[in-house]
C-alpha cells in the first residue's frame, strides 16, 4: 500500500538505513597524533607490540630491549678496566699502588736481632743475641757470621777485624712469631786473663731465604759496647 504525502512516496515496512561514519582525513589524524591522541590504527599496533613482548617474556624468549641491554653490558664488561676520564686513571693507579704496598707489607720478611742474655757480666762476648722473626711467614736456611770490628781491654790489649764465619750456628727454619739465639764467642779464641773489656764493637750478619722468595737476603746489625755503672760492657745499637 502506498501513501502519498507532500509528494513523497513511502512504502510501509521499509527501514531507514543509517549512514556509515567516514574516517577522519589524514591531516586530522596527524593533528591528533601531535596533540597526544594517536589514531586508532597506531594504538592497535602499539597494543599488538606490547602483547607480543609480554608473551615472549612469559615463554622465556628474549625481547628486543634486553638484547640491547645485554649488548651494552657485554661492551661494558669488555672495557670495564679502562677509565673514561683522567680522574678515573688517577684513582685506578692509586688503588693499584695501595694494593701492591699492602701485598709487600704482608710478604716482606721482618727479622730483628737484639741483645738477650749475658752469661758472664765481666765478658761482653758471652752475650746471647736473640734473632726473632716478626713477619707473617717463615724464614729458612739461616746462617750467622760474627765480626769483631774492635775490642779494647783494660791493659791496652786490642783485637780488631776478626771474622767468625758461621760460628753463630745454622738454623733450618724460624717460623713466624718465633725466635732463636746466636753467639759471638770471641773469648773461645782470644784469652784475656786478669783483664776486662772497656770498649767493643761487633757486627752480626745474617743470611736467610724468606718465604715466597727465590733469592737469599742478608741483614747486618752493628752493636756498640758501652760501660755501665759497674764497669761492664753492655751492647747497644
Amino acid at each position: 500500500m502506498l501513501i502519498y504525502r507532500s509528494g513523497i512516496i513511502r512504502s510501509l515496512g521499509t527501514v531507514k538505513r543509517k549512514r556509515r561514519a567516514t574516517p577522519p582525513p589524514r591531516q586530522e589524524n596527524r593533528k591528533k597524533a601531535r596533540l597526544g591522541h594517536p589514531p586508532f590504527g597506531n594504538f592497535r599496533a602499539c597494543y599488538r607490540q606490547v602483547t607480543l613482548r609480554k608473551a615472549k617474556k612469559e615463554k622465556g624468549m628474549p625481547t628486543t630491549k634486553p638484547k640491547a641491554r645485554a649488548l651494552y653490558t657485554a661492551q661494558a664488561r669488555k672495557h670495564f678496566w679502562k677509565p673514561a676520564t683522567l680522574a678515573g686513571w688517577f684513582w685506578s693507579a692509586l688503588v693499584g699502588v695501595i694494593t701492591l704496598a699492602g701485598g709487600w707489607t704482608i710478604v716482606r720478611p721482618v727479622v730483628h736481632v737484639d741483645p738477650y742474655l749475658q752469661l758472664n757480666p765481666a765478658s761482653p762476648f758471652s752475650e746471647r743475641f736473640k734473632v726473632s722473626n716478626d713477619g707473617f711467614f717463615s724464614v729458612y736456611d739461616i746462617d750467622v757470621d760474627c765480626r769483631i770490628v774492635k775490642a779494647v781491654t783494660t791493659r791496652g790489649g786490642t783485637v780488631s777485624n776478626v771474622d767468625l764465619f758461621n760460628y753463630g750456628g745454622y738454623r733450618k727454619v724460624i717460623k713466624a712469631a718465633d725466635s732463636t739465639t746466636i753467639d759471638c764467642p770471641l773469648s773461645d779464641f782470644v784469652a784475656t786473663p786478669n783483664a776486662k773489656y772497656v770498649s767493643a764493637e761487633i757486627e752480626l750478619s745474617l743470611a736467610f731465604t724468606p718465604s715466597w722468595y727465590f733469592w737469599r737476603k742478608e741483614k747486618t746489625v752493628r752493636f756498640m759496647g758501652q760501660l755501665d755503672s759497674q764497669g761492664n760492657v753492655q751492647w747497644v745499637y
